[in-house]
């Protein structure tokens, strides 16, 4: 917290916050906590409240954090055009609280996202435009958010939906199929060829449906795929680092996320979880973005999403030369800026 701000409590629906008095400006930068069930979950506002608009970071992981998104181009690109409120998870970069085990399902995150929302409105007014940017894990968030009963999405303008999941029986046999055929095509043209024969070995011996175990498997060779691909440069952003003393970034407690033995109980949770019939509920404007060599989330997810939603303002994406890792940064951070201003 910055020292010198007045915190008073006020309670917003199920959980609470801590509200200071708020300045509106093109260059904010306001850090605050919202205490929901067990876990008190950091939340940074940067960029032009001004706008009257808020860009909420969804994140991945489970156990990954905002921190990530906070890169060079994002603070030179979207900060001027928008506010972006990087919200970190329960259990999750500089969140707090205990290990709420017994809030490790779905429905909480998406608690805990409406609560996030709720304290947004009230600090900087009920007549300001939301908008969602879901990534990676994120998506199965934001999908358990925007499909929940009571029309959650009238408090949303729209949502960015890029290098998602919203299904990960799907997810796995999508990650799979890539990983055969574009290994295949990889290994026949001599490149990388050690690399892609373990990892080929690995998925002929397999077949959906897939265990638990084959598809934390699947997960880490598609990590692995990613990194070896030639179309795509190295990603060279690194902000947990590049921000580690100016964001006062908690590098124990974030790593100590990502660890966490939580997840492993919660992905078993998730692994058969998945939003079909009740994306058909979603009407918000939606923004599709997906990569080419996203092995993690592979486009046939974004193409499944797209169809499924209900929206009439929708439009999908593809980036030719990323992966998972958003590199062709500028683009996708041009394609969300406008999508933010047709619909605030």
């Amino acid at each position: 917290m910055r020292a010198g701000i007045l915190f008073f409590l006020i309670a917003i629906l199920a959980g609470s916050c801590y509200r200071e008095e708020i300045t509106f400006s093109t260059n904010a930068n306001d850090v605050f906590y919202v205490e929901n069930d067990g876990a008190s979950m950091r939340v940074q506002v940067r960029g032009n409240t001004e706008s009257r608009s808020f860009l909420i970071v969804v994140h991945g992981g489970p156990g990954a954090s905002s921190y990530k998104y906070m890169t060079r181009k994002m603070e030179a690109l979207m900060h001027p055009e928008t506010a972006v409120v990087y919200f970190d998870q329960r259990n999750a970069g500089a969140s707090q609280g205990n290990n709420n085990v017994d809030y490790a399902d779905l429905e909480q995150y998406a608690l805990d996202l409406s609560d996030v929302i709720e304290v947004l409105k009230s600090r900087y007014g009920e007549d300001i435009s939301l908008f969602i940017l879901s990534k990676s894990f994120g998506g199965m968030v934001a999908c358990q958010y925007m499909t929940r009963a009571g029309r959650p999405d009238e408090a949303i303008k729209g949502w960015i939906y890029a290098n998602a999941t919203h299904n990960y029986p799907l997810n796995d046999s999508l990650s799979h199929e890539m990983m055969l055929r574009l290994g295949r095509d990889y290994l026949d043209a001599g490149v990388n060829t050690n690399k892609w024969l373990e990892i080929l070995n690995y998925c002929e011996s397999v077949a959906p449906p897939f265990s638990f175990e084959q598809s934390l498997k699947i997960n880490l060779l598609a990590r692995r795929a990613q990194t070896i691909v030639p179309e795509v440069k190295p990603y060279s952003e690194n902000p947990i680092w590049d921000n580690l003393f100016s964001e006062h970034i908690p590098i124990t407690a974030y790593y100590l996320g990502r660890t966490n033995s939580l997840w492993r109980k919660f992905n078993r949770v998730l692994h058969n979880l998945e939003f079909r019939e009740s994306l058909s509920n979603v009407t918000v404007p939606v923004l599709v973005c997906t990569a080419r060599f996203d092995f993690l989330c592979p486009s046939g997810l974004a193409a499944d999403f797209y169809a499924r939603v209900s929206s009439a303002d929708k439009k999908y994406l593809m980036f030719e030369f990323s992966t998972h890792n958003f590199e062709e940064e500028d683009a996708y951070y041009q394609a969300f800026i406008t999508f933010v201003k047709e619909h605030r």
